[in-house]
């Protein structure tokens, strides 16, 4: 029997997986794909964005150094910093499709977490960012560096515990569907 040219394209996109895909999509009734879990990649981001943080809030004079090994580490500093930022778009944050019911609770719960995280970091942070103002006497100049490298710090903490809350909220994946990823 002769193939229609409609099952011949049939046949050059089954190799891609995206048919089965969809079909294991509807049986558990969602369409689009699965939320992705990222759990170890976000972890060490807000390691690392805290160590960045311990570093340069402690002294900021680091900032106006002509050392190039601080010249590196600003540049870092700064890459890192987009990094974190676009990592939002790779995990389970990501905006793939329209959110059921279930994923928009987890987003919510997620985003009050991280933002009661938030919150309890500025509590604490500030008082001891006036303090060390006080004790190594900052000049005005050093003390809005610390600033903004706090408001710096609280968005990646922002966006990188709401991952990793959301991430340790998804259940594990259905048949082994999502085990190639990073959780």
């Amino acid at each position: 029997m002769r193939k229609t040219a409609l099952q011949r394209m049939d046949d050059l996109i089954r190799w891609t997986g995206i048919p089965q895909g969809v079909e294991r999509s509807l049986r558990r009734g969602k369409v689009g794909p699965p939320l992705r879990r990222s759990r170890w990649f976000p972890l060490v981001l807000l390691i690392v964005a805290t160590l960045l943080a311990i570093r340069y809030g402690t002294n900021p004079a680091l900032f106006a150094s002509k050392n190039l090994m601080d010249i590196v580490m600003r540049t870092i500093g700064i890459y890192f910093n987009l990094l974190v930022m676009m990592s939002g778009f790779f995990g389970p944050l990501a905006p793939r499709r329209e959110p059921d019911e279930w994923e928009a609770a987890l987003r919510h719960r997620a985003m009050f977490f991280s933002a009661i995280v938030v919150g309890g970091l500025e509590v604490v942070g500030v008082p001891l960012l006036i303090a060390f103002a006080y004790i190594y006497r900052w000049s005005s100049g050093e003390i809005s560096i610390e600033i903004g490298l706090w408001f710096y710090y609280l968005c990646m903490v922002f966006q990188l515990v709401a991952t990793l809350h959301m991430s340790w909220s998804i259940p594990a994946a259905v048949d082994g569907e999502d085990e190639a990823g990073l959780g």
